[in-house]
């Protein structure tokens, strides 16, 4: 890493180069994310985005029942947490538990 950084880096240089947007192509991006892991990815064709998604650590962390039919993490966790709608005082127990196991920002400010 040293070695990149003191040949690779020109301090003051150009960061960011335009280029022309593409007419067609395929993009992705995996990376760890402070949750877990992140993919996005990006399908552009005829010039403009066909396709663009996200798979952020909140799916990973929370996945649903497998094929061998084992919960996914919440499940459990959320298995005897009082639920009623008609009485707003039990339901944020809901959003505490899954906040929880997956402390996402944004969820958070919510």
């Amino acid at each position: 890493m040293e070695s990149w950084v003191e040949e690779a880096i020109e301090p003051g240089a150009s960061f960011c180069r335009a280029c022309a947007d593409p007419a067609t192509g395929r993009g992705v991006g995996l990376g760890e994310a402070a949750r877990g892991a992140l993919g996005p990815w990006i399908r552009v064709a005829g010039g403009r985005i066909r396709n663009d998604q996200a798979a952020a650590p909140t799916i990973w962390n929370f996945s649903p029942r497998g094929g061998r039919g084992r919960p996914g993490p919440p499940e459990p966790a959320l298995e005897g947490v009082p639920v009623a709608a008609d009485d707003p005082n039990q339901t944020p127990a809901v959003g505490h538990v899954v906040r929880s196991a997956d402390p996402c920002r944004g969820c958070t400010v919510q």
